[in-house]
């Protein structure tokens, strides 16, 4: 429903909810939002995110990612970087799923972020 409002209506809805229930509010826009949607990033604004973020994060975050994710990922790096991504991964054991949520979760705030500074722009509907 947030999604589909007006925007002035949405941001003072969501103005209002981080004053009475920020909980609530955390919770909605996880789901507004969410680490897989990052796939729909141009190319060129999922490189500057790529290149504003921590390779840990995204070492984390891939580990239970759709293979379309992955794909987005591997397209916007150096062969290099791709090596080093693919070599990290083959190397490190199995990651608790709650690694690999705080990680996919950071990297949506960093989107968010980047989008609040007109960085990049967000896909249409999701803020």
């Amino acid at each position: 429903m947030l999604n589909a409002m007006e925007e002035s209506h949405r941001e003072r809805l969501i103005k209002n909810l981080e004053e009475k229930d920020p909980e609530l509010l955390r919770k909605i826009r996880k789901e507004m939002f969410v680490f897989e949607d990052l796939k729909l990033l141009t190319d060129q604004e999922f490189q500057i995110l790529f290149r504003d973020s921590e390779m840990e994060l995204w070492l984390l975050a891939l580990r239970r990612s759709s293979s379309a994710m992955k794909a987005k990922v591997m397209s916007n790096i150096s062969t290099v970087t791709r090596a080093v991504i693919k070599e990290e991964m083959d190397a490190r054991g199995l990651r608790k799923l709650s690694d690999v949520a705080t990680a996919q979760e950071k990297l949506v705030e960093a989107a968010r972020q980047l989008a609040q500074q007109n960085k990049i722009a967000l896909p249409e509907g999701k803020t």
